[in-house]
């Protein structure tokens, strides 16, 4: 059985494949950006919301890498810069909406057993 953690970065990894496909074109990549802000909110935060920016991150990464031939994915114009950006946004929202370790109770502070 997989992880909540790799559940979403699978689904990081497809989003990425699907931003990234359809950036060429504004009302595409508004709906890219719809989606995956809507993926974010909708994945619990922990793990799975981690996952996904991971998976995203590594995907749009790999993706402005400029290949052998010369080419690239993802252009440094205002709809590649976009991307990136909405990449970072997605990558503080995982990290800021972590959950607070749970700290365990001393002997003798309040509210601990005895």
């Amino acid at each position: 059985m997989l992880s909540r953690a790799a559940v979403g970065t699978v689904l990081g990894l497809v989003l990425g494949v699907l931003v990234v496909a359809v950036h060429g074109r504004w009302w595409s990549l508004a709906l890219g950006v719809a989606a995956t802000l809507s993926m974010v909110r909708a994945l619990p935060a922990g793990a799975p919301r981690v996952g996904l920016a991971a998976g995203l991150a590594a995907l749009v990464a790999a993706a402005t890498r400029t290949r052998p031939e010369g080419d690239y994915l993802v252009a440094a114009d205002a709809r590649g810069l976009l991307l990136e950006a909405l990449v970072a946004v997605v990558l503080v929202v995982a990290l800021v909406t972590l959950p607070a370790p749970r700290r365990s109770r001393l002997p003798g502070e309040p509210g601990s057993t005895p």
